[in-house]
């Protein structure tokens, strides 16, 4: 039960951490977001640095982690010891992807596969982005 316990932990925290990153607005779309990327000031390709709209972390976010991990802060090494003890945060993990995604409608729903998919890509992105692990 512990087991299953620290997984669903791991895959609720994703699912609410990949919900609030990209908000809609009150007309149910992003139209703010693309207007705003929009106005955008264009500049010299050396000197452009894509900042994602959405994006949940900086680099010093996980540079910020990683210090802690090495520095022996016994929270976020227990944290980041139940990501990489996670089934969804392995370089071997499969998905199982489907043509047409169904929800509702009972026994033809396969609408977790594509929830699944997203939890194993975001576990495995942040045990690359820390651990430096490139199978992940």
């Amino acid at each position: 039960m512990k087991t299953l316990f620290n997984t669903s932990y791991i895959v609720l925290l994703s699912v609410v951490l990949l919900s609030v990153s990209c908000q809609v607005n009150e007309h149910g779309d992003m139209s703010d977001i693309v207007e705003r990327w929009d106005k955008v000031k264009p500049q010299p390709i050396d000197t452009l640095v894509f900042t994602h709209p959405c994006a949940l972390y900086t680099q010093a976010d996980f540079d910020r982690v990683k210090a802690q991990i090495a520095a022996g802060n016994a929270t976020v090494k227990a944290a980041y010891q139940k990501l990489t003890s996670a089934a969804y945060a392995q370089s071997s993990v499969q998905t199982y992807p489907v043509e047409t995604i169904v929800r509702g409608g009972g026994n033809g729903e396969n609408y977790i596969n594509a929830c699944r998919g997203a939890t194993m890509a975001y576990q495995n992105a942040l045990r690359w982005k820390i651990g430096g692990t490139r199978a992940n």
